[in-house]
This record gives C-alpha cells, structure tokens and sequence, in this order.
C-alpha cells in the first residue's frame, strides 16, 4: 500500500480546521447573544426600556436569526408605547419560528393594549396550538380576557 501523498493531506487538514473555527465562532457569537438578552430581560423587569433596546441590538448583532431577540424587542417597544415596532419586531419573531408561542401570546397583547380583541384572540388561540408551550395559563388568561372585554363593546 502506498503512504498517502503530503498535498492530499494539507487541505484536508484545512478543510477540517475550518470547518471546526465556525463552529467555534458560531457558538461564542450565540453565547455573546444569550448574555445580552439576559441583561437585557432584567433592564424589561425593571422597565429600563432604553437600556434594555441597547442590549438587544447587541445581541441582534451577534445573531440575527434568534427570534427570542425579536420577541423582546417587541416587548420593549410595547414598552415605550411604539406599537408599530413592537408588532413588526413580534411578527418577525414569528417568522423565524412559527412555533414561538411566547410571541403569539405577545402579539395578543398588543392588539390587545389598541383595543383589537378579535385579533387577540387569534394571537391567543394560535399560542394555545402548541401543546408544548409551558406557559399557556397565561395565553389562556389573557384569552378570557380578550373575550370579556370584546363582550363590552359588543
């Protein structure tokens, strides 16, 4: 058998160390994002909305592709009374995970906050779909709600 030629080998190696640096690269970006969002879900606690857009568009910069991301945005642009931006940033969340049922029950809250309680109730329903969504009492809450106040106006 005849010993594998060194010019096979260097850019197998180079294909294998690129390979592992995104990886790499990959994972200390998410964990730049995941520590920006926390800072950032204690700046909402605190309604520190300012503070909070500025530690998000960090982590936006760091992934782009987290939905959670954009739900907070939502949730700080509701915040700061921006309902346009606090949708768009919502419905973006949801493009990036139809499944994001934190983002539906947000969205319902903010047709809510404009008083739209027939598209709150779709947002609640929808977050209700997802037999996996751990706080649902919330959504189902926010769901009575929607339907005792659509009541009022009817």
């Amino acid at each position: 058998m005849k010993p594998m030629k060194p010019k096979f080998l260097i850019p197998f190696v180079i294909l294998v160390l690129i390979l592992f640096s995104c990886r790499a690269q990959k994972e200390y970006y998410s964990e730049k994002a995941t520590s920006h969002k926390e800072i950032a879900k204690i700046y909402i606690k605190e309604n520190r909305y300012t503070e909070a857009l500025n530690e998000l568009e960090l982590a936006k910069s760091a992934d782009k592709c987290d939905p959670e991301i954009y739900n907070l945005l939502g949730l700080v642009y509701m915040g700061k009374n921006e309902y346009s931006k606090a949708e768009e940033n919502l419905k973006e969340a949801i493009r990036l995970d139809p499944n994001f049922s934190e983002a539906y029950n947000n969205l319902g809250s903010l047709q809510m906050l404009q008083g739209k309680y027939k598209e709150a109730i779709e947002y609640f329903n929808k977050a209700l779909e997802n037999p996996y969504y751990v706080n649902s009492f919330i959504a189902r809450t926010n769901l009575g709600w929607a339907y005792y106040q659509l009541k009022d106006k009817d």
